[in-house]
């Protein structure tokens, strides 16, 4: 009975421990099929990731490109941009334009005008009248047509007393009229190109029924200036207005006076 029992328990020993080694296989087994399983997500997430890097290199090398392209067409503008500014301190500045060509203008016209007076002034067909009737001074005029508008304010603007267009008289007027009404103020436009205060003029008497008779040359005086300037058909007109002294001083008739 002893030997029976003990061989019983030797069994039962036996047993318990193969089921020990059994259990152990299979935690065994179930160890290495987790790290397999591991391995294959390392492997997994690093194909992933080697991927996700391709294309950041891909968009990188991209916008570089596009950097350099916008880089060079900013170098493009800033070579164009500083062609243009040499072109404009090359060409003569705007505001300096005007009073470089006012002087040519103002020496042009008015030397021209200075000369062309007295010869007016001393043409035969220029009637200076005397007589009844007669007003005591005669008016003497030069015609410009055509006459540019700027050109007239750079000889006119601001000289002499404006007749009109003005607040209290004819301010939509489109004629310009300018009153310079004795010699200083016209010898301070005309005097440095060599106009005199005195002309020669050819006198003629009024008679009777409208007869009119020839008395010969005499001196007259420059008294006043009228500028007007028509802004619609750019017509200008200067209005000398010449007067003679006395008879007896101013008319020579051959030699008698």
């Amino acid at each position: 009975e002893y030997l029976e029992i003990h061989s019983r328990k030797s069994n039962k020993k036996r047993r318990l421990n193969a089921d020990s080694e059994s259990e152990h296989d299979d935690d065994s087994d179930e160890y290495s099929s987790s790290e397999e399983d591991e391995s294959q997500d390392e492997n997994t997430n690093t194909s992933n990731s080697k991927k996700s890097v391709s294309a950041k290199d891909k968009q990188i090398k991209t916008l570089k490109k596009e950097l350099q392209t916008a880089k060079t067409k900013i170098k493009k503008l800033e070579t164009e941009n500083k062609k243009l500014k040499q072109q404009l301190k090359a060409k003569p500045s705007a505001k300096a334009t005007p009073k470089k060509n006012g002087d040519k203008i103002k020496k042009k016209y008015y030397k021209k005008w200075a000369a062309r007076l007295p010869k007016l002034a001393n043409m035969k067909k220029t009637k200076y009248m005397i007589g009844q009737g007669v007003k005591p001074n005669k008016e003497i005029i030069i015609k410009e047509e055509g006459f540019d508008a700027e050109e007239f304010e750079i000889l006119w603007k601001d000289k002499g007393y404006l007749v009109q267009p003005r607040p209290d008289n004819k301010p939509k007027s489109r004629v310009i009229i300018r009153r310079f009404s004795d010699w200083e103020e016209i010898e301070e436009i005309f005097g440095e190109y060599g106009l005199k205060e005195k002309l020669t003029v050819h006198i003629y008497r009024k008679r009777n029924l409208a007869k009119t008779q020839y008395w010969g040359t005499g001196d007259a005086n420059i008294t006043d200036l009228n500028v007007e300037y028509n802004k619609s058909s750019k017509r200008l007109q200067l209005k000398f207005i010449v007067e003679r002294e006395t008879m007896a001083t101013s008319i020579n008739l051959g030699g008698l006076f």
